[in-house]
């Protein structure tokens, strides 16, 4: 059972819980997350239904990610409903979780 402002919902083995597109480096492949923000998009433009339960988030790990992403047009799509954008660099969380040397 999974709770919502929306209301309680029951989920089952195989329920996806996480929908996200993320980039960790400005090394990153572009084409790899320009497809990931054009699939996206296309869901989004064919009704695609984000169930409450699902947590969502677009977060380009680099501004020359953020760069690549605004300049195609596709970054926009992260003011949806469905990938609001978060600006977050996963290997600054793991270097605030582990103390230094």
């Amino acid at each position: 059972m999974v709770e919502t402002d929306e209301g309680d919902y029951e989920i089952g083995d195989g329920t996806v819980v996480i929908a996200s597109i993320t980039s960790c480096t400005n090394t990153s492949n572009p084409s790899v997350m320009v497809g990931a923000g054009l699939l996206a998009k296309r869901a989004v433009e064919r009704g695609l239904d984000i169930k409450p339960w699902v947590k969502t988030a677009m977060a380009p790990g680099s501004g020359v990610v953020t760069d690549y992403l605004t300049e195609s047009g596709l970054l926009s799509l992260s003011g949806s409903t469905a990938f609001p954008c978060r600006r977050i660099r996963l290997h600054d969380l793991y270097r605030k979780q582990r103390p230094s040397p």
